[in-house]
């Protein structure tokens, strides 16, 4: 799930740089993003993030990251496709660009076992007739979505096609 984070800076905080990157830092350990994108201020803080946190989870994590490193109020809601702002437009889409936003999990490849065929030759005709592996999709469907809003519906692949029913069935 994409996280904004907007921080404001109580009057006990004279570095903002400093207090900005520590707070990056404790965001890192519960992000499954390659990256956090931040924006800063003064006296406040803009962040953008994914993790496998729920909403009430990520807040429960910044209540306890807030009373450790101390200085500051936060706000925190997810992050949607439709939003308004007066930012540069770079700078906008810098903050609201991410790399990565979900680590991909390593399916293990079931062991298969050959009976028969002591040479070579009996042993690769046995492996050519294995069916291919099945392979499935791993995206979750918020990515789903964002990919089809993204890149249109004909950029799904069969596979995520596929997925996006199961999770039509599933609700």
């Amino acid at each position: 799930m994409n996280y904004l984070l907007f921080v404001y800076y109580d009057e006990t905080v004279n570095n903002s740089e400093e207090k900005t990157n520590e707070i990056g830092g404790e965001i890192s350990n519960a992000m499954t993003s390659k990256e956090v994108k931040f924006m800063f201020g003064d006296k406040h803080a803009i962040y953008h993030f994914a993790s496998e946190l729920s909403l009430p989870e990520m807040g429960e994590f910044m209540n306890i990251v807030s009373l450790e490193i101390g200085g500051f109020e936060f706000f925190l809601t997810q992050k949607t496709k439709n939003n308004f702002s007066n930012f540069p437009e770079d700078n906008l889409s810098h903050l609201l660009s991410l790399k990565k936003t979900t680590k991909k999990k390593l399916t293990p490849i079931p062991p298969r076992f050959i009976d028969g065929g002591k040479d070579f030759f009996d042993i690769a005709e046995l492996i050519s007739k294995f069916a291919p592996i099945k392979q499935a999709c791993n995206l979750t469907l918020d990515e789903l979505l964002d990919k089809m809003v993204d890149q249109g519906v004909e950029s799904l692949t069969d596979l995520e096609k596929q997925k996006l029913d199961e999770y039509s069935k599933s609700l």
